[in-house]
């Protein structure tokens, strides 16, 4: 693998630093492959990860026009970073580039069968030097956004489970609905197939993890507010941006 101007250690040294710095990203590798991307992601992981490990897989890219807009088959994956967990009630800064999802997440329990679902914000940052580095493979390789995610409370698993709505609000506005159904089919369907893409792509899934299962509805700009996500019957996650 080549890249403009850097060698792959140097890159992974640039991107990493540009991540947890919330800084433009240096230039991508020149013409890299998913074949290429998905080791190179599990490389940036371990670099900002560190100690703490991850925390669980991530979906993205799942929309149906998304996936034609990249030429995908199917969405694609990344892991969380446990050093990027927040509680609710948490204080986020607003940088350019930083963008909110409303996500519903699955813990696996033992055997990798779901134990329990919780409503999760997930915070994404992704901000290419140029255009052109837009792709799916720089977008795997640069862990899919993976920035921080906020985890309302678990509720126990229920696979017969109906859609729920989800309302998220800043400073008493609507700037995202969407059902839990809306990504990968919901829980059941969704995490099943995580799980199998894992398992395809070397991703260990341990009991304790937690699978989020992409984006319901669009994704919103973590402008400066305060912000509630009302999951109905899974309670509610309450943050604020400054």
């Amino acid at each position: 693998m080549t890249t403009h101007q850097q060698t792959p250690d140097a890159w992974l040294d640039s991107i990493s630093q540009a991540i947890q710095q919330h800084r433009t990203f240096p230039p991508m590798p020149a013409n890299l492959t998913m074949a290429q991307a998905y080791p190179l992601q599990q490389q940036l992981t371990k670099k900002i990860s560190g100690q703490s490990g991850i925390a669980g897989i991530k979906a993205g890219l799942t929309a149906d026009a998304v996936k034609q807009y990249f030429g995908l088959d199917a969405p694609v994956i990344g892991s969380l970073y446990e050093n990027g967990r927040l509680n609710p009630d948490c204080q986020v800064e607003s940088i350019p580039g930083l963008m909110l999802e409303c996500e519903i997440g699955v813990i696996i329990g033992d055997n990798k069968k779901p134990l329990a679902l919780v409503p999760v914000i997930e915070i994404v940052f992704l901000k290419y030097a140029e255009p052109s580095d837009l792709t799916a493979a720089n977008i795997v390789a640069a862990n899919v956004g993976a920035d921080r995610f906020i985890c309302g409370e678990p509720r126990p698993w229920d696979q017969s489970s109906e859609p729920t709505e989800i309302v998220l609000k800043k400073d008493g506005e609507t700037v995202c609905q969407a059902s839990t159904h809306d990504s990968l089919g919901g829980p059941k369907q969704g995490s099943s197939w995580m799980i199998q893409e894992a398992h395809d792509r070397q991703f260990d899934v341990t009991e304790g993890m937690l699978l989020i299962l992409g984006t319901c509805g669009p994704a919103v700009s973590a402008d400066k507010g305060k912000y509630i996500a009302s999951y109905g019957t899974l309670g509610n996650i309450t943050f604020t941006v400054f």
